[in-house]
């Protein structure tokens, strides 16, 4: 998590542009090594285009070397290309399948981060005829030499997108890749989950759990996604939008107490959760750990009530 540093505006701001170009150089990064591996598995789809003259080609060591060259070059290409052009490859280019436009956050502001970064590091911060050409605006462009100023809420925001997005992108080129590899990939994705819910990144969140939901096979991870981008929503919008299918159209029943409790702190039902959770952490349904830190019960453990819980508990274990 970003922590505010004590130094004087300028070098704040370009504490942060440092920052937004490690970060995109991290997703570049990721992504050619995803399409060096590719092309590793599947020469093939290097193609027949010519790359090397004779003479050049005499300096290798060895078809392999050759090979190794032709990959380099491809991947310096792909990364060389627009946002746009990263997206067909992923899908239709690799034969994955893999949707960028799906799993970003906002496939607009993903490519203006990128843009972003881009005339920072080659254009001292201002706006240029490429970032003009390549980034798609809601309303009135900026004038060419406009300074692109880093603030913290841009860098977090910019952070978010380029997290979920490279961890998207990362299981779901694993999974195309070696499809009895999924479930693995699965289990990434929900580690990273985790952290982002403990460290309360609620948009990164969001966007890992609403492709997560859809692709979890095991139904207690499938339920766990989905509570968790309910969380997010919730942070982010409101309880009004996703009351009703919470409480209406989750059914519960089969999946234990646990459940029955977080389906009650997503709704902010105080009494009727602390009626049955003294019955439910006695009997082992949920554990004293979890109430203590799931971020899903913040809002209960503001309850006088909660530590009354906890205590009774607690009385219990000393007398047992």
């Amino acid at each position: 998590m970003l922590q505010r540093a004590m130094l004087a505006p300028n070098r704040e701001m370009l504490l942060r542009s440092s920052l937004l170009t490690m970060a995109m150089s991290s997703f570049e990064v990721l992504l050619g090594g995803l399409a060096a591996r590719h092309y590793e598995l599947h020469p093939g789809g290097l193609g027949t285009d010519k790359r090397f003259s004779l003479p050049e080609i005499s300096e290798f060591n060895s078809l392999d070397d050759v090979q190794d060259a032709a990959i380099a070059h491809r991947v310096y290409q792909l990364l060389q290309a627009p946002l746009e052009d990263w997206a067909t490859w992923l899908d239709k280019g690799s034969g994955l399948g893999v949707k960028l436009k799906n799993l970003a956050i906002n496939f607009d502001e993903l490519g203006e981060i990128i843009q972003r970064r881009h005339v920072i590091v080659h254009n001292g911060g201002a706006v240029s005829a490429q970032y003009l050409d390549r980034v798609q605006f809601g309303g009135e462009p900026p004038d060419i030499g406009t300074y692109l100023s880093v603030s913290e809420t841009y860098l977090r925001k910019a952070l978010d997108h380029l997290d979920s997005a490279g961890n998207l992108v990362g299981v779901g080129v694993w999974s195309k890749e070696d499809p009895t590899a999924e479930g693995r990939a699965v289990s990434v994705l929900s580690n990273r989950m985790e952290q982002l819910l403990f460290e309360g990144r609620w948009p990164a969140l969001r966007q890992i759990c609403s492709v997560g939901k859809k692709i979890a096979s095991v139904d207690l991870q499938h339920q766990v996604f989905k509570v968790n981008e309910w969380l997010s929503i919730k942070h982010l919008d409101g309880l009004s939008d996703i009351a009703e299918e919470i409480g209406d159209q989750w059914d519960t029943s089969a999946l234990g107490a646990q459940f029955q409790l977080v389906q009650l702190a997503l709704l902010d039902k105080a009494d009727p959760f602390f009626q049955v959770a003294p019955e439910v952490l006695e009997n082992g349904g949920i554990q004293l750990e979890q109430l203590k830190s799931w971020p899903v019960f913040a809002d209960l453990r503001k309850d006088d009530r909660f530590a009354n819980l906890l205590a009774g508990k607690q009385g219990l274990a000393r007398d047992d």
